[in-house]
């Protein structure tokens, strides 16, 4: 697996985990550092911008035991592979009720598959009841795949596309991380199923500009300063320990 430390990092660090262990764990992780969150008070964008993020599960041609980390625009250019499907469920306030069914929806899902599911709350939630929702693949799957099968997975549930970034592989998704004591039990892993197979999306037909899109690096990044206090709680852990695997990973 690759991630990003934070928003404006622009390298992506290999942690040698398969893809639903890695989520499985980092769910471990931001338990364990819940209550200096909590207690911290940090604001949400400072915590959002400074959390680590998820890029991809693996990139064409990379030989772990030769490096432990890529350029991030590689890791998200056309040799980046996904084993994982990750989907923003994002409601504003007062669609709470919605949330809740689509949520219920992946849940039903999951065990009409019988395929494994981990859901957990966003930075915004319960303000406005965000998630996300990941579950895993047989297959390794380029951009061209991905969009299909993340296309599949919305309409399996409900959901409507209305950004196609939704569809990209270039688009980060954050790793969880809880700051506020009502996201602790919004959380749901299924940690038994199969992983889902291609056939389910194989018919399921996207725009070729939607997959293909390239991703570039903001330059207005390279110059934004973090709240530091929030870098040592979250992302010190890197200049002190090796990613070789995610139990180095979020540590405070």
């Amino acid at each position: 697996m690759f991630i990003i430390k934070n928003l404006y990092d622009n390298t992506a660090h290999f942690i040698d985990m398969e893809d639903f262990d890695f989520f499985n764990q980092s769910l471990v992780e931001a338990f364990n550092i819940a209550n200096v969150l909590i207690l911290g008070k940090f604001e949400k964008r400072t915590i959002k911008e400074s959390t680590p993020a998820i890029v991809c599960s693996t990139v064409d041609g990379f030989d772990k035991s030769e490096s432990n980390s890529v350029d991030r625009i590689v890791a998200l250019g056309s040799k980046s592979k996904r084993r994982f499907l990750i989907v923003d469920a994002d409601f504003d306030a007062g669609e709470e009720e919605l949330s809740t069914l689509i949520r219920q929806k992946f849940i039903d899902l999951s065990y009409e598959l019988d395929t494994k599911l981990i859901l957990y709350p966003t930075a915004s939630y319960p303000k406005k009841p965000r998630f996300r929702a990941v579950l895993f693949t047989e297959d390794y799957l380029h951009a061209d795949e991905y969009a299909k099968a993340i296309k599949w997975l919305y309409d399996a549930v409900g959901m409507t596309v209305n950004d196609d970034t939704d569809l990209r592989m270039t688009t980060n998704r954050n790793l969880p991380v809880f700051s506020n004591v009502e996201q602790i039990p919004a959380v749901f892993v299924k940690e038994e199923g199969k992983l889902l197979n291609s056939d389910l999306w194989q018919d399921v037909k996207v725009h070729k500009n939607i997959s293909s899109a390239p991703y570039s690096v903001n330059t207005k990044l390279h110059s934004k300063k973090i709240d530091n206090d929030v870098i040592n709680y979250l992302t010190n852990y890197l200049s002190h320990h090796d990613l070789s695997s995610y139990e180095e990973f979020q540590t405070v």
